[in-house]
C-alpha cells in the first residue's frame, strides 16, 4: 500500500456454517495474501467477526474471497459497514467474544 494511499477500514459480521470450520484460519491467510491488518474471531452467536484495514482494493479483494468460504464452510450472509481506522499492524485471531 502507497503511504499517500487511503486507508478502508471495515467490520463484517459473517453468518452461515462459519464455526468449526477453519473459517478463521481460511481467512488469516486470505489477509496476508490481501495484505490487510486486523483481527477475526467467533461470537457466542455463531457468527464470525472480522475487522478487516487495508486499500479499498485490498479490502475489496479480502471480502470478495472470504465470501466464498472454506470447502467445509458455508457463508450465507456479511453484514459489512465501513468504520473509522484503528491502524492495526497485523491479522489476528482473537478469543471468542
Amino acid at each position: 500500500m502507497e503511504a499517500d494511499e487511503p486507508i478502508k477500514s471495515v467490520q463484517i459480521m459473517v453468518s452461515g456454517r462459519v464455526q468449526g470450520t477453519g473459517f478463521r484460519y481460511f481467512s488469516k491467510q486470505v489477509a496476508a495474501q490481501c495484505h490487510i491488518n486486523g483481527w477475526i474471531r467467533n461470537r457466542d452467536d455463531g457468527r464470525v467477526e472480522i475487522a478487516a484495514e487495508g486499500s479499498p482494493e485490498q479490502v475489496y479483494s479480502f471480502v470478495r474471497k472470504i465470501r466464498r468460504g472454506t470447502f467445509l464452510a458455508r457463508v450465507k450472509d456479511m453484514d459489512i459497514h465501513d468504520c473509522m481506522p484503528q491502524g492495526y499492524t497485523e491479522f489476528e485471531i482473537k478469543a471468542t467474544m
